[in-house]
């Protein structure tokens, strides 16, 4: 549709939006937070498209939330969203962390990504009660890695595909 997409990896604890896409991770968000230079010099090209930019995590920092909840974070959310159509943040898992409730609360909406087999339902209404408390819509659901015997046809090998670890992206869009 033409629409230029930035991926920003807000995961800083166990980044891995870089080796899914084989990109360089060696300046990402959180050397950008804590310096004061141009986001133009931190962000790809994705090798996916013409329209798909990626922001790696960068060097692990030592106590991410605080970069996270930095008024410089927050500048940055708003100058990506006023350059980029559609801004997507892989975040932590929100049971535990607080780093994707505090990226989620500055976007317009939530998606949540749970694994079937590897996510408890008590833990998932838990995380959706909190959720609640946010200013921000959850969008959806996304329930994968479903192990389910059905002969899918020329779709098997997509549903037979190895596991995705369990992630939430939070989407923020230009208005």
């Amino acid at each position: 549709m033409g629409q230029r997409i930035l991926l920003v990896d807000a995961e800083m604890r166990r980044p891995q939006l870089h080796n899914r896409l084989n990109l360089q991770n060696t300046r990402g968000l959180s050397d950008l937070l804590v310096s004061n230079a141009d986001s133009s010099e931190y962000i790809q090209k994705s090798p996916l498209g013409d329209n798909l930019f990626i922001l790696t995590a960068g060097q692990l920092p030592p106590d991410p939330v605080s970069l996270l909840s930095s008024v410089r974070m927050q500048q940055l959310m708003e100058q990506f969203e006023a350059q980029f159509d559609l801004v997507i943040y892989d975040t932590p898992p929100l049971g535990g962390f607080s780093d994707a409730h505090l990226v989620a609360s500055k976007t317009d909406g939530l998606l949540l990504v749970a694994r079937i087999e590897g996510t408890d339902r008590d833990g998932l209404e838990r995380v959706l009660e909190g959720l609640r408390m946010l200013p921000t819509k959850v969008l959806g659901i996304v329930a994968n890695d479903s192990r389910q015997s059905h002969n899918h046809g020329i779709y098997s090998a997509y549903y037979n595909a190895p596991p995705v670890p369990s992630q939430q992206q939070a989407l923020s869009k230009r208005p």
